[in-house]
Parts: C-alpha cells; sequence; structure tokens
C-alpha cells in the first residue's frame, strides 16, 4: 500500500472511488468536476493525498488551505477497505502538511448523513456553533443537495 501524492491522472479514478464511498458529485458534468479538482491541485499540490494498492486508488483526501483556514474535502476509503486505517493516515498527511504551509485551523463539512462523525470527533474536530456553511450555486446544478 502507498499514500503519495495526487495527481490530476488520478482524478477519473477519483470519480469512481468517490461514487463506490457514497459522496455526491456535481450532476452537472463530468468536466465541472474535473475542472474544479484540478484547480485545487494546481491551488494545493502538496496537501491531497491518495492511497494506492496494485494501480487501485483506495483512499483520497483534499487538503485545502486558502492562506487563512484549511479545508479537507473528499476524503473517501473504498467501502472494502474502511477500518483499516486509511483514512485516518490521509487524514493525518493532510493535516500535517497544512500545517507546514502555515494553516492554523481546519474546517470540514460533513453532510447530515454523513455516518463519519465519529471519526472526526476522534481527531479533535468539534461542531461549530458559532457559525452556518452557506452555499451559493453559481453553476447549473439540477439538484443542489446532491453536490458537496
Amino acid at each position: 500500500m502507498e499514500y503519495r501524492l495526487t495527481k490530476k491522472t488520478d482524478i477519473s479514478h477519483l470519480f469512481t472511488l468517490w461514487n463506490e464511498a457514497g459522496l455526491p458529485i456535481a450532476l452537472d458534468g463530468v468536466e465541472r468536476e474535473t475542472n474544479e479538482c484540478e484547480m485545487m491541485l494546481d491551488m494545493n499540490p502538496t496537501s491531497c493525498f491518495v492511497c494506492v494498492e496494485n494501480g487501485i486508488i483506495l483512499g483520497s483526501i483534499f487538503g485545502t488551505f486558502n492562506g487563512r483556514r484549511a479545508w479537507i474535502y473528499h476524503l473517501a476509503v473504498h467501502p472494502d477497505h474502511q477500518r483499516k486505517g486509511i483514512g485516518g493516515k490521509l487524514y493525518d498527511l493532510a493535516e500535517a502538511a497544512l500545517k507546514k504551509r502555515g494553516a492554523t485551523k481546519i474546517i470540514v463539512g460533513v453532510l447530515k448523513q454523513n455516518t463519519c462523525v465519529p471519526f472526526y470527533h476522534d481527531r479533535g474536530f468539534e461542531l461549530m456553533d458559532d457559525a452556518y456553511l452557506y452555499a451559493k450555486d453559481l453553476g447549473h446544478l439540477k439538484n443542489k443537495h446532491q453536490y458537496a
């Protein structure tokens, strides 16, 4: 099993992983998702990671930093490989890379139907009670609740 930085050539394989792991992606096409992933990788080349075994991506995490706050996106592990430490290792790699870049706070958005809340609690995350996360769609989503 290998943990490495995410490459742009991984993106189409990530869509398969995210689908299998139950992470929603934009319904208005792969092109939008591809462009957004490429931009995240361009802006965060040292904090996005994958776990690969025998050429197959088993897990992913996008650790992003905007100069003020760090965000975690698309932490996913294939269902057949969950609860084996892959998600924790990916998170640890991203957190270390984000700290190295100067991040002092990491925020993660978790969909209400996602059952991974204990995973984040175990890593010291607390439910924010001083803020709301709002979203404004600037594209043409068919169902705004299907995009994370």
